[in-house]
């Protein structure tokens, strides 16, 4: 931007206003406007044109003030620049600064940027120098808010807006970026040596690390078409935390995936890395294996010349000599089988936890030995050890070689959890077998090669031979998320005390949680990353029981797999089934109506039994979410299948709380549009695919007025963007997952957070199975509508007089208030929450008119858009005879478009 045009125009428009209204305009000029489009460079006699169409007569072309522009920086790099970028660390998300001279230099003022220019200016503080020939490392959360990608770049730039130095990559390094030597040489990966000197680190020399955990088969050629896999072995008594954990070929410079948080492998147990799930390049005849850790330091090695005729592996499980040697994936090289049929013929052999498709959970067990074997009276039981017994009946008998399946509602009458265990006992309660999980497995778990291997991913086999897992395709077309695709975990130690996090919602500065045992609900906010609890709320939540359970404090609560927040503070708990009886299907709303309450316990105010108006099915497939969307924001933008018409608010002037409740079926993918009764009726007016087998979150963007679904790891995470139109046939996107993000966790729960100043918004999700590492942030594009190819859709406001309530016995509700004893509960928590509280739910504010821009057009805005600073959020209307500065540059702004001297958009 020409800076001298826009504060001439500025200057020219401030003489127009009344005197007692120029000082505080002037003074206010660089927090009431921020123009975010480049002006073309303009003459002195086009300049005077435009001061005398606007109707001024004034032609100062100079005002000297320090607005600060974006478009002021140059471009360039200025030349003998002392202090330069260092280090780049993409893991940590830092970057080190050094200094060249021989005297310190200060570098108040100074920042960075990533690759993208028009990130808000994060300024290094005053009084900040650099010693000479010392460093100075930004962090990322201290120093800057971006996260650094694998595909990015660094621009530091001074005070005044010139690039001192800046640096781009392509990959993540195997280190960190660094200069060598310091301050002067070229980048190279090496080691990361944060405020230290740089070290060139060879590509072949790598810090090694002892380990018990050792390489231990490897196939790189397997006749059968398998794919190529690298087993390791675990040769200590204890469990091993192999986070982060990852292997390479000989190309020691390739981009590497690492295994997810919480993976472990057991005490003299195995692990199998799988090509396509654990790595994405194949293993040549002549070529190595190399595991590291996640400080990537080389645990094991091992190179060949020449693919072997079956598989390398050690003579000895993690100790012997690698042998051309017969295929055991997953289980010992050298297990002696006919020792174990006479030590232990009968095993549990594979565990289904969370069926696909509504089935039943099941444990089989496998026959190893040459002789039948009487299991009358055998029985199962999970993690609790006072769930029922259900011996099986006298006469069971198991085939030599045969294989007996126990099955959910048959054998047993309990549910399998995704942290839970098996444990097969005989007729005289002696534990015979034991298997334990800490999540779901993605098919089943299961022994490979039958009765000896280890347990592994396996595809559900029930009663039939084990094989390795093969990942489903899922041929879903999908856009990429609209961030940066960065991913920080907020809880690397424990927060919350439960490991069954699910639904979550956001209402003003509140988040709430919900975690499905007990219904138990959480409400907390986020400051500077950091989770703070509600008052009254401890780490474990506060539980909810059904109303029929009031008087039963034993009773096991509800199966609560969502949670959502109306106008007036009011959640609801979306409900699959009673934890008392986990067999049946029981999808249920519950609502609570003042969350802030002291108490501990909870029963649900209102109840409403949806069972019968969705589809049927299985007891852990029904609703997993729920979200309430006030009228004010899907009237006339829905479509009302069960009127065939466009959704019209008149037509239900006694819905529930104003507003339409969508809930995601977890057996279907499928969203139902409900509307609630006060009597515990409803009513479905709309069923919608997002093209998915399960829905586990869903959140509405009411800056946008889009739907979002989450699908969970089932699904590979896979989100989904809906559009309505007052139509039968919604816009409906799919969305792959931020990329850093492991597809195979398995969130239950998102929610987008409000706006900020920044030019991103934060997404939060919820992950079952932990009580850690399961609450994830993410980064929205703000302008995502158009990474998506969508324009804003405004709905035109009907003119009338209060509607719903025509000819109703009811009295209107306040929607810009919450009830006055909901503004009281909430006083005592926080006095100021009433002017602090951003209520997304209600907005009363009209969605202003955009300008429709094209999916490829750049996200900045037109020179013609002026955005108000927060400090003039208010919107308060000027004083009497006074005209408003935003006012007067907008009417200069349009009469330099009606002589066309703005440059057209990029």
């Amino acid at each position: 931007m020409k800076k001298t045009l826009l504060l001439a125009l500025s200057a020219s428009f401030i003489l127009s206003l009344p005197s007692n209204a120029k000082a505080d305009e002037a003074v206010n000029l660089d927090e009431d406007i921020k123009i975010e489009e480049s002006i073309e460079e303009v003459s002195l006699t086009e300049a005077k044109e435009i001061s005398t169409y606007a109707g001024q007569t004034d032609t100062k072309t100079e005002v000297s003030t320090d607005i600060n522009v974006h478009e002021s920086e140059n471009s360039e790099v200025k030349e003998e620049s002392d202090v330069v970028i260092n280090e780049v660390d993409t893991e940590q998300d830092y970057v080190e600064l050094y200094n060249n001279a021989d005297e310190r230099k200060d570098i108040s003022g100074w920042y960075i940027k990533d690759d993208k220019e028009d990130r808000e200016i994060e300024r290094i503080k005053e009084g900040t120098f650099i010693e000479s020939k010392n460093f100075h490392t930004l962090e990322n959360g201290k120093d800057f808010s971006f996260g650094l990608g694998k595909n990015d770049q660094v621009v530091l730039y001074d005070k005044d807006g010139n690039i001192r130095d800046k640096f781009s990559w392509d990959s993540h390094p195997f280190g960190s970026y660094g200069r060598y030597p310091d301050g002067v040489g070229e980048f190279v990966d090496g080691e990361v040596s944060k405020n230290a000197p740089n070290n060139k680190e060879d590509d072949t020399e790598i810090k090694e690390a002892d380990s018990s955990i050792k390489i231990n088969e490897i196939e790189s050629s397997d006749p059968n078409d398998g794919p190529d896999y690298v087993e390791i072995y675990n040769d200590s008594d204890e469990d091993k935390d192999i986070s982060g954990y990852f292997i390479l070929d000989d190309n020691l410079t390739r981009e590497h995936e690492v295994l997810p948080d919480g993976s472990v492998i057991k005490a003299k147990g195995f692990f199998v890395f799988e090509n396509g799930i654990h790595f994405s390049f194949g293993l040549g005849k002549n070529d190595q294996v190399n595991l590291f850790n996640k400080d990537k330091e080389l645990i094991d090695s091992f190179a060949w010349d020449g693919h072997a005729e079956g598989v390398l592996a050690r003579g000895e499980d993690g100790k012997g000599d690698f042998v051309d040697s017969e295929a055991s994936k997953g289980y010992s090289n050298n297990i002696d089988e006919e020792k174990m049929k006479d030590e232990k013929p009968v095993v549990i052999n594979e565990v289904e936890s969370s069926a696909e498709g509504g089935g039943k959970d099941y444990a089989e067990i496998y026959n190893i030995s040459d002789n039948p074997v009487d299991i009358s009276g055998w029985y199962i039981l999970d993690n609790d050890p006072d769930h029922e017994k259900s011996p099986l009946k006298e006469g069971t008998i198991i085939e030599p070689l045969g294989f007996f399946v126990f099955e959910e509602g048959v054998d047993f009458d309990f549910g399998l959890g995704s942290n839970d265990e098996v444990n097969l006992y005989d007729k005289d309660g002696n534990l015979v077998d034991k298997f334990a999980w800490t999540s779901h497995a993605p098919g089943t778990y299961g022994r490979l090669k039958d009765g000896f291997g280890q347990f592994t991913d396996t595809n559900p086999s029930k009663g039939r031979k084990n094989t390795a897992f093969t990942p489903k395709t899922i041929d879903i077309e999908t856009a990429n998320f609209p961030g940066n695709g960065d991913i920080k975990i907020l809880d690397n130690e424990t927060v919350f005390d439960l490991t069954d996090l699910s639904g979550i919602d956001q209402d003003g500065e509140w988040i709430y949680g919900v975690n499905n045992k007990e219904g138990r609900f959480l409400i907390f906010k986020l400051e500077n990353g950091e989770i703070k609890l509600a008052p009254g709320f401890t780490n474990k939540g506060k539980s909810v029981a059904f109303i029929k359970d009031k008087d039963n404090p034993e009773a096991e609560g509800p199966d609560s797999e969502g949670i959502t927040v109306d106008k007036d503070g009011f959640i609801y708990l979306a409900v699959e089934r009673d934890n008392g009886d986990k067999n049946v299907n029981k999808n249920m709303i519950l609502q609570v109506q003042n969350p802030f309450d002291k108490k501990d316990k909870f029963v649900a105010d209102k109840e409403w039994d949806i069972t019968n108006i969705l589809p049927d099915v299985g007891a852990n497939l029904g609703i997993e979410t729920i979200e309430w969307v006030g009228f004010d924001h899907i009237n006339k933008r829905l479509f009302d299948q069960s009127l065939n018409k466009t959704f019209d608010k008149n037509d239900y002037k006694n819905a529930y709380q104003d507003g339409v409740f969508f809930v995601g079926l977890e057996a279907n993918g499928n969203i139902y549009a409900l509307i609630l009764q006060d009597d515990g009726s409803a009513k479905v007016i709309n069923e919608l695919s997002t093209n998915l087998g399960g829905v586990m979150g869903l959140d509405y963007d009411r800056e946008n007025d889009i739907l979002w679904a989450l699908a969970d790891d089932g699904f590979d995470n896979i989100h989904t963007a809906i559009q309505f139109d007052g139509t039968d046939k919604p816009k409906v996107i799919n969305v792959s997952a931020p990329s850093e993000m492991n597809k195979r966790l398995n969130n239950e729960g998102f929610v987008i957070l409000p706006s900020s100043e920044k030019d991103t918004r934060d997404v939060l999700y919820f992950m079952d199975g932990t009580n850690k590492e399961d609450i994830r942030l993410a980064s929205l594009n703000k302008a995502y509508m158009i990474d998506l190819g969508l324009e804003k859709i405004d709905i035109a406001d009907e003119k009338e007089e209060n509607p719903i309530y025509e000819n109703s016995s009811e009295e209107p509700k306040d929607d810009k208030n919450k009830t006055e004893e909901s503004k009281d509960e909430k006083s005592k928590i926080d006095p100021d929450s009433d002017s602090k509280k951003d209520d997304k739910k209600e907005s009363d504010s009209k969605n202003k008119k955009e300008e429709k821009e094209s999916p490829t057009a750049s996200r900045k805005q037109s020179a013609k858009k002026i955005k108000k600073s927060s400090s003039t959020s208010d919107n308060k209307a000027p004083k009497t005879g006074v005209t408003s500065l935003s006012s007067i540059i907008l009417t200069g702004l349009g009469s330099i478009l009606g002589l066309g001297l703005l440059k057209k958009r990029k």
